[in-house]
């Protein structure tokens, strides 16, 4: 998997579970898209608060998504 793929993917799991805030543009259908897309989730999607940037790391390896 590249790197591009990877963040994409971890991008739609993390909108899915609220540490990426979606942007006014973003409806559930969306996000159900993006779970299911190969490529995941786009860059424009949403942002990260300050305080959720924390939360990142451990959620991404609790669910196998974490970087080797």
């Amino acid at each position: 998997m590249d790197q591009r793929t990877f963040w994409g993917i971890a991008r739609a799991h993390l909108l899915n579970v609220g540490i990426i805030r979606p942007g006014p543009h973003v409806t559930a259908i969306e996000i159900n898209v993006y779970l299911s897309s190969p490529t995941g989730a786009p860059v424009t999607v949403g942002k990260i608060t300050d305080p959720d940037k924390a939360d990142v790391p451990r959620f991404l390896n609790r669910y196998g998504l974490g970087s080797d």
